[in-house]
This record gives C-alpha cells, sequence and structure tokens, in this order.
C-alpha cells in the first residue's frame, strides 16, 4: 500500500473516531484514533521518496489527532463522573471530578459537579468550598448559586441559605428551588409568615407544584390555620387523587376537629392507596369508638393485628369493646394478648382480671390481680378485688390479708375494716370481729351495713339491747335494710318478745324476699309460738335461698324432730 492510500485510510479511521465521539463511545473513539496515528507513523516509514508536502500533512494529522485523544480524554472523565454521580457512586465521581480539576482547574463545570459530588456524600463544608470556586471562576452562573443555596440549607445554615438564594432571585425571579429554599429556611427558623409568603411564589410560578401546596398546609397546621390546611391539602388530592400524604393529613386534621364523617373518608383513601398502614387504621378505629360504633371499631382493629399482631393498643380496644358488650370470653382472649406483648401493663391485668371474676374464673382472676400488686403493691382497688374474688372462693385467709394491705395504705378505709369484721365473724371470733366493727364505725359514723353488721355481733354475744340499738341506727340511716330489720327480729325473739320478733322479721322479708336469714329467724319465731309447721315451711323457704345454708339445715332437722316427737305423743295419748 502506498502512501497515499495509507493516509487516506488514518483519515478515513478518524472519520469513523469522530462519530463514535459524538455517540460519546470515548474508548471506541480513543481506539480510532490511535490506530489512525499508527497508520500515519507506518506512512512515513513507506516514504522512500521523502515528500516533503506529504510528510508535513502526516505531521498535521497526527497532531490533530493527538489533541482529539486529549480533548476525548477530558470528555470521558466528565462523562464517567456524570455517569457515577446518577448512579449514586458519589465517591468515583468525586476522584474522576478531581482528575478532571488536574487537567483544568479553571473549569467551573468541574468545581460545580465536584461540589455537587462532595453535597450528595454529606460533606457540606467541603462542597461549599468546591461551589465558591466554581463562581470565582464565572459568578454568573445561576445553577451554581443555587446548588451553593442548597447546600448551606442542608449544613443548616439558614441564613446564607437565605442570602444565596436571594442572589439566585436576583439574576432569575422565577428560580423555583430558590423560592423553595427561602421557604423551607423560614420554615426551620419557625418563620411562618416568610415561609407562606415564599411558598405562594412558587404556587404563583406553578399552582400545581404539590410538594409546596403540601408544605403549605403544614406550615399552616403549625399555626393552627385548619381551614387554609385543609385548602392546601385539599388542593393535593385534587391534582393526585393518589396522593397518601395529602389524604393522611386531611384525615389527622378531620380527626383533631372531630369532623369524623369526613376523617373516616380520608383514611379510607388512605388504606386505599397503603391496605398496611396501621396509622390510618388506628385512627379510624378510634375514631369509630368515639362514635360509639364498637362493631365497625372491632372489625378495623382486628384488620390492624391482622397486619401487626404485636400492635398492642389494638388489642386493648378489642379487649375494652368485648368487654363493655358482655362478651367476656373475647376480652378475656384480647387482654391475655395484651399481656403477653407487655407483661407489665397493670390496667390489663386488671381488666382481665375483671373479665375473669364476670364468668366467675375466679382462680384465674386472682392470678390477674395478684400480677398487678406485683407490679404497684399499692393499689388499694386491686387488694379490695382481690378481697372480693378470695371471699368468693372461701380464702377467707387470702381475704383477710388483702384487707389488712388496704389498712396499711389506707387506715380510715371504713369499708376494709367493715370487711375484715365479717371474716372474723365468720371464723367466729367475735372479738376481733367487734373490735373491727368499732373501727369502721369511728372512721365513717354512718355506714348502715357496718351498724347491721355490728349488731349481728351482740346477738351473738347476747347482749341484745346493744344489738338492738345497733340496729335501730342501721335502720334510721337505711329503712330498707332487710338485715338490721331481721336481726333487730332475733334479738326481741331471745328476749322472748315474740309477737315484736315476727312483726320485725316479716318487715325484713317484705323488704328482701330472697333474704335466706329472714326466713330463718321467722322460722325461730314459729318455732318459739309452736307453729311447728308454719316454721317448717319457712325453713324450706330459707334452704331454698340459699342450700349451703348450715344453720338452716340443722333447724330443719330440729323442727322436724319436734314435730314427729308430737306425733308420737299424740299416738300414745290415743293408745
Amino acid at each position: 500500500m502506498n502512501v497515499e492510500k495509507l493516509f487516506q485510510t488514518a483519515v478515513d479511521e478518524a472519520d469513523e473516531a469522530f462519530v463514535s465521539e459524538k455517540k460519546k463511545e470515548y474508548e471506541i473513539a480513543l481506539k480510532k484514533y490511535e490506530n489512525a496515528i499508527e497508520i500515519l507513523n507506518t506512512a512515513k516509514k513507506l516514504d522512500e521518496n521523502h515528500d516533503l508536502d506529504m510528510l508535513e500533512k502526516i505531521e498535521l494529522k497526527i497532531e490533530e489527532f493527538r489533541k482529539r485523544i486529549e480533548i476525548i480524554q477530558v470528555k470521558a472523565q466528565k462523562y464517567i463522573g456524570i455517569k457515577s454521580f446518577k448512579n449514586g457512586d458519589f465517591d468515583k465521581a468525586i476522584e474522576i471530578f478531581k482528575q478532571e480539576i488536574e487537567l483544568d482547574s479553571n473549569s467551573y463545570e468541574a468545581w460545580n459537579n465536584l461540589g455537587s459530588s462532595l453535597r450528595e456524600k454529606g460533606d457540606f463544608e467541603k462542597a461549599i468550598e468546591s461551589y465558591r470556586k466554581a463562581l470565582e471562576i464565572d459568578s454568573t452562573k445561576v445553577k451554581i448559586w443555587a446548588n451553593l443555596s442548597d447546600v448551606y440549607f442542608r449544613n443548616e445554615e439558614y441564613e446564607k441559605a437565605v442570602e444565596t438564594a436571594n442572589k439566585v432571585l436576583e439574576m432569575d425571579s422565577t428560580a423555583i428551588d430558590a423560592w423553595k429554599i427561602i421557604g423551607n429556611s423560614s420554615l426551620k427558623k419557625n418563620e411562618f409568615e416568610n415561609a407562606i409568603n415564599s411558598y405562594q411564589k412558587v404556587l404563583e410560578l406553578n399552582p400545581d407544584h404539590l410538594e409546596i401546596l403540601g408544605r403549605l398546609g403544614f406550615v399552616n397546621l403549625k399555626m393552627k390555620d385548619f381551614e387554609k390546611a385543609i385548602e392546601a391539602y385539599k388542593k393535593v388530592v385534587e391534582i393526585d387523587s393518589k396522593s397518601f400524604d395529602g389524604w393522611n393529613n386531611l384525615g389527622s386534621i378531620y380527626l383533631n376537629k372531630g369532623n369524623f364523617d369526613k376523617a373516616i373518608y380520608a383514611y379510607n383513601k388512605v388504606v386505599e392507596l397503603d391496605p398496611k398502614c396501621l396509622e390510618a387504621f388506628n385512627n379510624l378505629g378510634y375514631i369509630y369508638n368515639e362514635m360509639g360504633n364498637k362493631e365497625k371499631m372491632i372489625e378495623v382493629y382486628q384488620k390492624v393485628v391482622e397486619i401487626n399482631p404485636e400492635f398492642l393498643t389494638a388489642w386493648n380496644y378489642i379487649a375494652s369493646a368485648a368487654f363493655k358488650a358482655g362478651n367476656f370470653e373475647e376480652a378475656i382472649e384480647a387482654y391475655n394478648k395484651v399481656v403477653e406483648l407487655d407483661p407489665k401493663y397493670i390496667q390489663a391485668w386488671k381488666n382481665l382480671g375483671d373479665a375473669l371474676t364476670k364468668i366467675s374464673n375466679y382462680e384465674r382472676a386472682i392470678v390477674a390481680y395478684k400480677k398487678v400488686v406485683e407490679i404497684d403493691p399499692n393499689l388499694i382497688e386491686i387488694w379490695n378485688s382481690l378481697g372480693w374474688v378470695y371471699r368468693k372462693t372461701k380464702n377467707l385467709n387470702g381475704a383477710l390479708e388483702a384487707y389488712i394491705k388496704i389498712i396499711q395504705l389506707d387506715p380510715n378505709s371504713h369499708k376494709s375494716w367493715n370487711q375484715i369484721g365479717l371474716i372474723y365473724t365468720i371464723n367466729k371470733d367475735y372479738d376481733k370481729a367487734l373490735d373491727a366493727f368499732n373501727q369502721a364505725l369511728k372512721i365513717e359514723g354512718n355506714d348502715f351495713e357496718t351498724w347491721g353488721n355490728l349488731g349481728e355481733i351482740y346477738n351473738i354475744k347476747g347482749d341484745y339491747d346493744s344489738a338492738i340499738e345497733a340496729c335501730k341506727k342501721a335502720t334510721e340511716l337505711n329503712k330498707n335494710y332487710a338485715k338490721a330489720w331481721s336481726e333487730m327480729g332475733l334479738s326481741f325473739l331471745k328476749k322472748e318478745n315474740y309477737d315484736r320478733a315476727k312483726e320485725l322479721v316479716k318487715r325484713s322479708i317484705e323488704l328482701d324476699p330472697n333474704y335466706s336469714r329472714g326466713w330463718y329467724h321467722l322460722a325461730n319465731v314459729f318455732l318459739k309460738q309452736n307453729r311447728l309447721e308454719n316454721a317448717l315451711d319457712v325453713i324450706i323457704r330459707s334452704i331454698g335461698l340459699n342450700p349451703s345454708f348450715q344453720e338452716a339445715i340443722k333447724f330443719r332437722q330440729e323442727i322436724l324432730d319436734k314435730i314427729n316427737k308430737e306425733k308420737e305423743n299424740k299416738e300414745k295419748e290415743n293408745e
């Protein structure tokens, strides 16, 4: 191949390199330019005639191609740097832009790109230095001023961010990002009016700017201007009906305003967009609870625990609603889940105990209440519940300990003294019972139940006059207190005033036909009057009301024995 043909081949190769360069296929372009130079060097060696014109042409082309190679190398570096930046590889981008600056330290673009890479990496101070260097080279570039303003904002230098943004606006009053920076900086400084004014400028330039409409709603919320906040967020969802934040914020505002119907509509939109949004479901549950719609509330919270079985608040609401509806088994199941999630949740343990008590599962109720007092031993209400449940299970020692604990916490708890007196009465420790009732009456002298219980103790101890006085006091305080009338009747019975005794005991039964002890006392009166059949009928009534009433059971046998004895005597008389 002669020199002319080689020269043309090199030129053709360079033309192809130029096309590749335009396509940003820099590696291909570089290789083709290098091939072209190699071809030209071969041509030089083949030029045996030493054609000076041809040699000069070859040298010029070699020089031209070498310059293109240098330019491409710079372009390639910039391209790779920008590509790395866009891909989020900021370390590589920083390295490349630094190399570009080494080749040309007066390239404002390289300094700007370096600043942006440093900014995205979070090295704000160095980013500021790079942007300032770029502006020293060319201070007319609006984009660089805008970048500097942005990095000042990110670095929480809000005054400088505003100052630089204003510089941008001097150059371009329609620069939306600059107005945003001023608005956001003002918001950070709690300068709400300035923030609103800046956001309004953005909306003048772009009325459908969703981000700024959202910001405007947020600022108005901060200023408690709920109507303007609603206006802003409504605009958001008009523009974008699938705006999660728009609907969620509307729901929150309507909820706080008590506009439950609109809040429900908004939150339903939220859960359409995100069917697993616990916050929205939780708020819907709260709203339905406030509206008294327990069925919908439970439905919503059931959805919540399907999404997150460990969402304690939802289980608590489910349990509470079930308890109020009388669905105690369901309430127990839910409260068990609550205390499983939070073993120190006192109110849940207390409510669990209450629910178990409602279904007469006293043993498990005791376990729940004891959990409460393990966590906080100073809760009088729980000791009182424990005392009551222990009484139901006939664990008198447990009940006594519970009521004594209450007295230790509150020595003036007359009701606890009264309960202590009742337990001592059952245990036949009558002196202690008497002391306990008297202690209760020292604290609260108008407690008719304690007066009635005191009357019972006086009857047991045989002090019938004191019993009558105590029972009179009880009936003065509460004329419908059946026990006091019955105990007073017993006192007169013991004093052998049978008519007065019968009158008082009948008064007791009239007030409370289900008071078994009243019927028992009436049977005693009939027995004393030798009205054995009447006594038997009445004592059977007493036992029917209280099948475990041992005194009545024994008394029935006593009556039967007397009836049988009379029959035997009559039979002997007739023989």
